[in-house]
């Protein structure tokens, strides 16, 4: 990384160039980007937190906690035009997840 300091943006760190202009090998995928991936590969299984709605003074459980299990995982599988992280699948169901680490996917 390198410190960078000028007079229009903030001050911050960015990935170190090579002479040619390119940039590192994992400047697209941060390590904490391809931990998460990994854990839920070899896990097998995501935990979901409470989802409410309200609507003034209403407020109702959509959705209670839960860990949810599957039966393999596969990662980096394209589906059409989107490549998601984790494609978990549970008999015929598939989840398609992607980690937000810092910047979301179109």
């Amino acid at each position: 990384m390198v410190a960078k300091k000028g007079a229009i943006q903030a001050h911050h760190f960015a990935h170190h160039s090579a002479r040619d202009g390119s940039s590192c090998s994992s400047a697209g995928e941060t390590a904490l980007h391809k931990f998460a991936k990994k854990v839920l590969d070899q896990r097998l299984e995501i935990a979901l937190p409470e989802l409410y709605v309200s609507s003034d003074d209403d407020r109702e459980l959509v959705v209670s906690a839960m860990t949810l299990g599957f039966d393999r995982a596969t990662l980096e599988l394209r589906s059409g035009p989107i490549v998601p992280d984790v494609v978990l699948e549970l008999s015929d169901r598939r989840l398609l997840v992607e980690f937000k680490v810092t910047h979301s996917c179109e």
